[in-house]
Protein backbone atom coordinates (compact mmCIF):
# COMPACT_ATOMS: atom_id res chain seq x y z
CA UNK A 1 0.00 0.00 0.00
CA UNK A 2 1.23 3.25 -0.37
CA UNK A 3 3.01 4.93 2.69
CA UNK A 4 1.45 8.41 2.08
CA UNK A 5 -2.36 6.91 1.80
CA UNK A 6 -1.52 4.56 4.93
CA UNK A 7 -0.38 7.44 6.61
CA UNK A 8 -3.74 9.22 5.47
CA UNK A 9 -5.83 6.65 7.20
CA UNK A 10 -3.54 6.96 10.42
CA UNK A 11 -4.20 10.19 10.52
CA UNK A 12 -7.65 9.72 10.30
CA UNK A 13 -8.24 7.35 12.81
CA UNK A 14 -6.44 9.89 15.30
CA UNK A 15 -8.62 12.24 14.42
CA UNK A 16 -12.11 10.20 15.00
CA UNK A 17 -10.40 8.87 18.34
CA UNK A 18 -9.84 12.32 19.38
CA UNK A 19 -12.96 12.74 19.59
CA UNK A 20 -13.90 10.78 22.32
CA UNK A 21 -14.70 12.05 25.47
CA UNK A 22 -11.79 12.83 27.56
CA UNK A 23 -12.75 11.56 30.99
CA UNK A 24 -14.41 8.50 28.75
CA UNK A 25 -11.17 7.86 26.86
CA UNK A 26 -8.65 8.27 30.54
CA UNK A 27 -10.46 5.30 31.57
CA UNK A 28 -9.34 2.90 28.67
CA UNK A 29 -6.33 0.11 28.94
CA UNK A 30 -3.50 0.29 26.66
CA UNK A 31 -5.67 -2.89 25.21
CA UNK A 32 -8.52 -0.91 24.98
CA UNK A 33 -7.34 1.76 23.13
CA UNK A 34 -5.20 0.06 20.93
CA UNK A 35 -8.58 -2.29 19.62
CA UNK A 36 -10.55 1.19 18.98
CA UNK A 37 -7.63 2.40 17.30
CA UNK A 38 -7.24 -1.10 14.88
CA UNK A 39 -11.40 -0.88 15.07
CA UNK A 40 -11.08 2.83 13.37
CA UNK A 41 -8.59 1.83 11.11
CA UNK A 42 -10.24 -1.31 9.65
CA UNK A 43 -13.56 0.83 9.46
CA UNK A 44 -12.34 4.20 7.66
CA UNK A 45 -12.11 3.19 3.84
CA UNK A 46 -9.12 4.10 2.65
CA UNK A 47 -9.11 5.56 -1.07
CA UNK A 48 -7.94 3.89 -3.92
CA UNK A 49 -6.38 5.30 -7.47
CA UNK A 50 -9.85 5.62 -9.64
CA UNK A 51 -9.46 4.95 -13.45
CA UNK A 52 -13.04 7.12 -13.78
CA UNK A 53 -13.84 9.70 -10.55
CA UNK A 54 -16.94 11.95 -12.27
CA UNK A 55 -18.80 14.24 -9.63
CA UNK A 56 -22.04 16.61 -10.06
CA UNK A 57 -24.94 18.28 -8.79
CA UNK A 58 -28.42 17.61 -10.53
CA UNK A 59 -29.06 20.87 -11.97
CA UNK A 60 -32.48 21.00 -11.10
CA UNK A 61 -32.50 19.49 -7.10
CA UNK A 62 -29.28 21.06 -5.78
CA UNK A 63 -29.44 18.82 -2.59
CA UNK A 64 -28.97 15.60 -4.88
CA UNK A 65 -25.98 14.45 -7.12
CA UNK A 66 -24.30 11.78 -8.91
CA UNK A 67 -20.95 10.06 -7.78
CA UNK A 68 -19.57 7.86 -11.01
CA UNK A 69 -15.98 5.71 -9.58
CA UNK A 70 -14.36 2.90 -11.60
CA UNK A 71 -11.24 1.66 -10.40
CA UNK A 72 -9.86 -1.13 -7.77
CA UNK A 73 -10.11 -1.58 -4.03
CA UNK A 74 -7.13 -1.64 -3.26
CA UNK A 75 -7.79 -1.26 0.85
CA UNK A 76 -8.47 -4.38 3.17
CA UNK A 77 -11.16 -6.62 3.15
CA UNK A 78 -14.11 -5.79 6.25
CA UNK A 79 -15.92 -8.82 7.06
CA UNK A 80 -19.62 -8.46 5.87
CA UNK A 81 -22.07 -7.07 8.88
CA UNK A 82 -24.25 -9.61 9.87
CA UNK A 83 -28.30 -7.92 9.14
CA UNK A 84 -31.18 -9.58 10.39
CA UNK A 85 -33.87 -11.67 8.68
CA UNK A 86 -35.72 -8.89 8.52
CA UNK A 87 -32.84 -5.81 7.74
CA UNK A 88 -31.89 -8.57 4.90
CA UNK A 89 -35.53 -9.04 3.68
CA UNK A 90 -36.05 -4.97 3.24
CA UNK A 91 -32.59 -5.11 1.70
CA UNK A 92 -33.66 -7.62 -0.82
CA UNK A 93 -36.77 -5.90 -1.33
CA UNK A 94 -35.34 -2.50 -1.73
CA UNK A 95 -32.94 -3.93 -4.63
CA UNK A 96 -35.81 -5.89 -6.31
CA UNK A 97 -37.51 -2.71 -6.46
CA UNK A 98 -34.44 -0.24 -7.61
CA UNK A 99 -33.53 -2.37 -10.28
CA UNK A 100 -37.06 -2.99 -11.51
CA UNK A 101 -36.96 0.41 -11.63
CA UNK A 102 -33.71 0.76 -13.45
CA UNK A 103 -35.46 -1.79 -15.97
CA UNK A 104 -38.46 -0.09 -16.22
CA UNK A 105 -36.41 3.06 -17.15
CA UNK A 106 -34.27 1.91 -19.43
CA UNK A 107 -36.86 0.26 -21.33
CA UNK A 108 -38.91 3.29 -21.52
CA UNK A 109 -35.55 4.81 -22.97
CA UNK A 110 -35.18 2.11 -25.30
CA UNK A 111 -38.60 2.52 -26.72
CA UNK A 112 -37.98 5.97 -26.96
CA UNK A 113 -35.46 5.61 -29.44
CA UNK A 114 -36.76 2.93 -30.84
CA UNK A 115 -39.79 5.30 -31.86
CA UNK A 116 -38.02 8.13 -32.95
CA UNK A 117 -35.66 5.76 -35.56
CA UNK A 118 -39.17 4.56 -36.58
CA UNK A 119 -40.42 8.29 -37.30
CA UNK A 120 -36.85 9.17 -38.43
CA UNK A 121 -37.14 6.11 -41.54
CA UNK A 122 -40.68 7.19 -41.98
CA UNK A 123 -42.03 3.45 -41.06
CA UNK A 124 -45.65 3.19 -40.13
CA UNK A 125 -46.16 -0.20 -38.36
CA UNK A 126 -50.06 0.24 -38.34
CA UNK A 127 -51.37 2.19 -42.04
CA UNK A 128 -53.93 4.42 -41.67
CA UNK A 129 -54.51 4.27 -37.45
CA UNK A 130 -52.70 5.72 -34.21
CA UNK A 131 -51.25 3.56 -32.09
CA UNK A 132 -53.55 5.50 -29.39
CA UNK A 133 -56.54 3.75 -31.34
CA UNK A 134 -55.04 0.63 -31.32
CA UNK A 135 -54.24 0.54 -27.79
CA UNK A 136 -57.73 1.82 -26.66
CA UNK A 137 -59.57 -0.74 -29.09
CA UNK A 138 -59.76 -3.36 -26.82
CA UNK A 139 -60.74 -1.20 -23.66
CA UNK A 140 -63.76 0.83 -25.15
CA UNK A 141 -65.28 -1.81 -26.68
Amino acid sequence: MNPKVEAEAIHDCEYYYARINPDIERSFSHEQRQEIKRTLKSMIRIPSKKIIDFRTSVWFLKRLYLAVFVGTIDGPRIAPYEYSDKTTFIRFALKVFVYGLELFLLLLVLAAIAYTFKSMLGVDIIPDQHAKDVLMAPVLR
